[in-house]
């Protein structure tokens, strides 16, 4: 009867585990909050971690500078960074960089940088006119988060446990733009176009 009772606590105790660890790597979007997920302050750290430079600096200081990056932080597998650079003549450089997942997170694992030519860079290009990401605003105001994009919705809060923190940043002209998307897919098929060009795919 004892040992009964201690395999009944031991598994009480582990599904507390579980659901404490899930919430700990769970997405909490309130309703009000934007569809538009761009509080993009948590990727901050990543991008200082992984030595990427600062693309809204690039944009002050080089008015010619073309540049796309996307930013990652899916759940439970490496953070990564993908900055795609448009070279005069249209062709493309995409460089890589990742941390070794949630056990190594300060482990960073980068690859050489990829070459473009134009036609590939201009696919990737016109991937990110699709989604009109310069039209897209940075701070709409709040609109709820659609029931489809959501594992679990009730008044108070949404819930996405495989959320997939995003953003993409560009630079063009002398501009400097940023779009985040966490629970919606706003980004489209966007991130899937960047990651073709790498050969570690997350």
């Amino acid at each position: 009867m004892r040992s009964e009772i201690r395999i009944v606590i031991l598994m009480k105790y582990l599904a507390l585990m579980l659901v404490l660890l899930l919430v700990s790597y769970t997405t909490f979007t309130y309703e009000s909050d934007s569809k538009y997920n761009t509080d993009t302050s948590s990727f901050d750290d990543l991008l200082d971690l992984l030595e990427e430079p600062s693309l809204k600096e690039i944009s002050t200081l080089d008015k010619n500078a073309v540049i796309y990056r996307l930013t990652a932080e899916p759940f439970l597998k490496s953070h990564y960074s993908i900055r795609f650079e448009v070279n005069p003549d249209g062709s493309g450089i995409i460089h890589y960089a990742e941390t070794k997942g949630p056990r190594e997170p300060h482990k960073i694992v980068r690859q050489a940088p990829k070459y473009l030519n134009q036609k590939e860079a201009t696919a990737l290009l016109t991937s990110i006119s699709e989604i009109k990401f310069w039209s897209l605003p940075s701070n709409p105001p709040p609109t709820p988060i659609a029931p489809e994009d959501a594992d679990y919705m009730s008044e108070d809060v949404v819930i996405c446990v495989n959320a997939n923190p995003m953003k993409l940043e560009g630079v063009y002209a002398g501009k400097y733009h940023v779009i985040g998307q966490s629970c919606n897919k706003v980004l489209g098929s966007v991130p899937q176009a960047f990651k073709v060009h790498i050969s570690a795919q997350n």
